[in-house]
């Protein structure tokens, strides 16, 4: 079983952020792959401490597709409807990501992140970006007026 890991530096020099993936698996080797990957989050808490952020998604909905088929989309394509009743389980690929981002530029995520503190640690950085943005045109409009 091999699994990849890519690092990814945000900028800060006491930040980074590692991600671990490993191949998708079915039955016995789910299990064991699940194993794996608790050894794997015990293993990197004392090198990381308090740095270390855990997530943990349920189902990931690929926001725009993926490059190979996966059998998990046939058999959650029919529940994507009542997603957001579901969102126990199911998030999808852009919550992840804005999640990780806000974990990354200093956000608070709790560790491990289960789907719940991941659409709330997205809504968040969506928040902080949206005001951000808008806080930069405020202050571009109002050096034109003063101009």
């Amino acid at each position: 079983m091999s699994w990849r890991a890519r690092v990814a530096f945000t900028g800060e020099p006491d930040r980074a952020v590692l991600f671990c993936e490993w191949p998708r698996r079915v039955g016995r080797e789910l299990a064991g792959m699940a194993r794996i990957k608790a050894e794997t989050e015990t293993d990197l808490a004392p090198v990381f401490g308090a740095r270390l952020t855990v997530f943990r998604p349920g189902y990931v909905h690929p926001v725009h597709g993926r490059e190979t088929p996966y059998w998990g989309d046939a058999i959650m394509g029919p529940f994507m409807p009542f997603r957001s009743a579901m969102s126990r389980w199911i998030t999808d690929s852009g919550e992840v990501a804005r999640a990780v981002l806000h974990a990354a530029t200093g956000g608070s995520v709790p560790s491990p992140a289960d789907n719940g503190a991941i659409i709330a640690a997205s809504a968040e950085y969506r928040r902080a970006r949206t005001s951000a943005a808008s806080s930069g045109a405020a202050s571009r409009t109002s050096a034109r007026i003063s101009r």
